[in-house]
């Protein structure tokens, strides 16, 4: 059997009053997001990390870029 995981991450972040979504703000060195993905491939056994992203997000790749899975 084969395992994905999804990780909505579509958010504006209008409400934190930012220029970037808060899932790019820095925490203890890297992107919020990047804690998600590493914690999550860490507990589990993934074939595969899914993001979605919003249309026309900008900051993906330079925050997060390509990663094996």
């Amino acid at each position: 059997m084969r395992y994905h995981a999804l990780i909505p991450a579509g958010g504006r972040g209008s409400r934190f009053h930012s220029d970037s979504p808060k899932q790019y703000w820095m925490l203890a060195g890297k992107p919020v997001l990047a804690h998600s993905l590493d914690r999550l491939a860490a507990a589990f056994a993934l074939d595969q990390i899914h993001v979605a992203v919003a249309p026309g997000d900008r900051w993906y790749d330079e925050a997060i870029g390509r990663r094996a899975g």
